[in-house]
């Protein structure tokens, strides 16, 4: 155990008028600034190696991705509960072995499951250090630097996207603002479109007008749960169809715009997806833009996926059109490699956040343009930006390029691997993110014939219960997967087409090489093979 030291002096040398209560054990109840640094420093000391041990072993080859226990079980098991009075350093150190031990292993290379992967040391690092600091965003006096990172940050992420530079943003706003995810993002966006075009709408509400908003039926459930909590409500949200490429149906977006206002509707706001949470697909957002213009719509991108291939000169061609949309949102904390959660919506006006959103709350916000708190839904903020500033400053753009690009590789090659296997039915070869596929048993292996998503509909429903039957399949074979914790990705359906669960495997982490993929498909092969050969 590695003790915490009580000491009288702190360091300026200045002495302690009272010492603190102790309990039992010796810890301080109510710990005394003269003592936090020897309390941090006595903790930090304790948790390093463990720390740097798990970053080593999560990585080797032998390591598993999970440790699979069923969530009773692990409850029983780690019987946590919250003591009256403070544990010992050992004892604390223990619920942090615990953690680790029984965590999924994101940062294990073969790890391939949700849209996040292994972070940047600099990224775990800065996380303590925001905490030391433990800034608070929403006013400058607050959080002085941490916003200065924040507004470099979206003034960087606007010009990649290609968006107009904005004239002395000292005075008039960066155009953008961090949040804690992209579903905030997202509902963030589609807020400040409607108070933006609808200003009234902020004192009167909806006042029976019907607010109609468009988005791709593969797009992410946080758009149409955006709409439930703006008012909007389910049936005001069109659902544009989707070709077998992923990709949002111009034609279609242009037709229900058409129909939406012959009906008496108020087309708004419409969103388009950069990288598809399933299938991985871009939007062609310079066509979508261009019918959004047409018919007065808010245009907002969904990137928090696939937007960060704006670092890429390579991949960069994904998000043609960005430069004229209205708001962009990028996930950083998925392929960017950011630690959970980084997330950031940018605009194209520099002032429209807090221009639609504020409420003047003068007990709080004193018309600073560096109170960023005052674009947001919400009142305090955790200064997300430190990490990702400072994981930036470690690996440079050119380090996410590298990453993105890794990624977009990675995926081809898995591509290839799956087209290689009679028993393993690809849904689709564009070049994305995501690898979607069948594992197909003998009994369904005439599927393989059909390429387009209608005819593999079709052919499932010419043979009665295969549907159910290759849905079960490939949920029993991630169970199985999963168990044996070697690999570990996820699987989804596409009922918009008619299609059963398949296995989807999106490409995030830095760390996956050809060696990790092929092992995927080894025991995606070994594991069909034992349970429906």
């Amino acid at each position: 155990m590695v003790g915490i030291q009580h000491t009288d002096a702190v360091s300026n040398g200045e002495t302690q008028n009272a010492k603190s209560p102790k309990s039992a054990n010796g810890h301080c109840k109510d710990s005394s600034t003269s003592t936090s640094a020897e309390q941090f420093r006595s903790l930090v000391l304790a948790t390093e190696p463990v720390l740097t041990n798990y970053w080593s072993d999560v990585q080797r080859d032998d390591a598993s991705v999970t440790e699979h226990v069923d969530a009773e079980d692990l409850d029983e098991l780690l019987a946590l509960n919250l003591p009256q009075e403070p544990v010992s350093d050992e004892k604390w150190l223990g619920y942090v072995k615990q953690l680790l031990a029984y965590s999924t292993k994101i940062g294990n290379p073969r790890y391939l499951d949700k849209l996040c992967a292994s972070v940047y040391p600099a990224g775990a690092v800065a996380e303590l250090v925001t905490g030391t600091v433990n800034s608070n965003g929403h006013v400058f006096a607050a959080g002085q630097v941490a916003i200065l990172m924040e507004r470099a940050i979206i003034l960087e992420i606007r010009s990649l996207l290609g968006m107009p530079s904005i004239e002395n943003p000292a005075a008039n706003g960066v155009g953008g603002v961090m949040c804690p995810g992209g579903s905030m993002s997202n509902m963030l966006a589609l807020v400040t479109a409607r108070n933006a075009m609808f200003p009234e709408f902020k004192n009167t509400g909806m006042s029976g007008k019907r607010l109609v908003a468009f988005t791709s039926s593969h797009c992410h459930y946080s758009v149409t749960q955006a709409a439930v909590v703006a008012g909007i409500g389910l049936d005001n949200v069109i659902k544009v169809r989707c070709n077998d490429d992923g990709r949002m149906s111009v034609e279609d977006l242009e037709s229900q715009i058409e129909a939406t206002k012959a009906n008496g509707g108020i087309p708004f706001f419409v969103n388009a997806t950069a990288g598809t949470t399933v299938m991985g697909a871009f939007d062609p957002l310079d066509k979508i833009g261009a019918i959004a213009r047409k018919h007065g719509l808010w245009f907002h991108v969904d990137g928090a996926w696939g937007g960060s291939v704006a670092f890429s000169r390579k991949h960069s061609f994904n998000l043609r059109g960005s430069a004229d949309c209205d708001s962009f949102v990028i996930d950083a904390h998925k392929l960017a490699g950011i630690p959970q959660q980084c997330s950031i919506l940018v605009t194209r006006e520099s002032d429209i956040l807090s221009r639609s959103n504020t409420l003047k709350a003068g007990y709080l916000f004193h018309n600073n343009p560096y109170d960023l708190g005052e674009s947001t839904l919400g009142c305090g903020r955790r200064p997300d930006a430190i990490k990702w500033f400072l994981t930036w400053q470690h690996i440079g753009t050119k380090g996410f390029e590298a990453r993105v690009d890794r990624a977009m590789e990675n995926a081809s090659i898995l591509r290839s691997l799956v087209s290689q296997e009679e028993k393993l039915h690809l849904l689709h070869d564009q070049s994305t993110l995501n690898v979607c596929f069948y594992y197909l048993p003998s009994s369904l292996r005439y599927i393989q014939k059909y390429k387009d998503f209608n005819s593999i509909k079709e052919a499932l429903e010419s043979h009665p219960g295969h549907r159910e039957e290759l849905g079960l399949v490939t949920a029993a074979m991630r169970k199985e997967i999963m168990q044996r914790g070697r690999v570990l990705f996820d699987y989804a359906p596409l009922p918009q087409h008619g299609l059963p669960p398949f296995f989807r495997i999106p490409m995030c982490s830095n760390l996956t090489e050809e060696k990790h993929l092929q092992l995927v498909i080894s025991e995606i092969l070994s594991v069909g093979s034992e349970m429906f050969p």
